[in-house]
């Protein structure tokens, strides 16, 4: 509850002229002898005002001029510097982390040492230290997590040049975060083959993430039989196709062009997931 009361302070704190307070905010001025108007919108004056950064301080430790915008991009630690409560940020807990681990049957090499990881099992590291996998001369990158952690359960080989590189999860917007391994791939500058869902959107994923340098999907034609035998998700594909059509007819990645046609043909796209099953 504190993290809600904490925002919702400091929103009228840097409010001009009337805003609309919270409940929180309403019982919270009056156990403090403060009272608000009983109108939807009130003005917080100068007493009132002062009042509030003082008990903000007070229960809270919330220095004087802390605004919404120093909570953002906090790590949980970090926040404790201008608040009691750790939740106050909106950095989730993983949001500067990265999943990796090493393609099937193989260690995970890290600076010189290698680590057996169990199938199904990853590395939990900082984006910053992306420099102690520089034994690796590729990035796979896996969209979904699923796929990510099933991975020992893919439905075909990988291409020999893949077989032993280092897998990097996508990340989603909570948890391990897109950002994060934009970060983490960027410094380690390696060449990034995507392995993507197998629809529109998933090319158009992997053609435009920085260091793009193929594709680690099954070959064109056998996504093509998989779909022609029934499989695939025609919804999916036309929800796909008004967002990243031109990008991908205008895309001159031959690899790219051949899946784009099989996906044209069929008007159906696949989940990454029908390959970990």
């Amino acid at each position: 509850m504190s993290d809600r009361l904490i925002k919702s302070a400091l929103r009228a704190l840097e409010a001009n002229g009337k805003f609309k307070p919270s409940q929180e905010l309403r019982h919270y001025l009056a156990d403090n002898a403060v009272p608000l108007a009983s109108t939807s919108q009130v003005t917080l004056g100068p007493k009132a005002r002062q009042t509030l950064i003082e008990i903000l301080e007070r229960d809270f430790s919330v220095p004087p001029g802390t605004r919404l915008a120093d909570l953002e991009g906090l790590s949980r630690s970090e926040a404790l510097s201008v608040s009691t409560n750790e939740k106050i940020t909106r950095q989730s807990v993983r949001a500067a982390r990265v999943a990796v681990k090493s393609t099937p049957g193989r260690a995970l090499k890290l600076r010189g040492s290698e680590i057996a990881l169990p199938d199904g099992v990853n590395l939990d590291i900082s984006a910053e230290d992306a420099r102690h996998f520089d034994d690796y001369d590729r990035i796979l990158l896996v969209e979904n997590w699923e796929a990510f952690e099933r991975l020992h359960r893919l439905s075909y080989d990988l291409p020999i040049e893949l077989q032993e590189t280092l897998v990097l999860y996508r990340g989603q917007p909570h948890g391990y975060t897109i950002d994060a391994a934009r970060k983490f791939s960027s410094k380690l500058g390696k060449p990034v083959h995507v392995l993507p869902d197998p629809d529109p959107a998933g090319l158009h994923l992997a053609m435009t993430y920085p260091g793009f340098a193929g594709l680690a999907l099954p070959p064109a034609h056998e996504i093509r039989e998989v779909i022609m035998s029934g499989r695939g998700l025609p919804d999916r594909y036309l929800a796909q196709v008004p967002m990243v059509e031109q990008s991908l007819d205008s895309c001159t990645s031959p690899e790219i062009q051949e899946y784009w046609a099989v996906f044209k043909e069929t008007g159906r796209a696949l989940p990454q997931e029908e390959f970990v099953r």
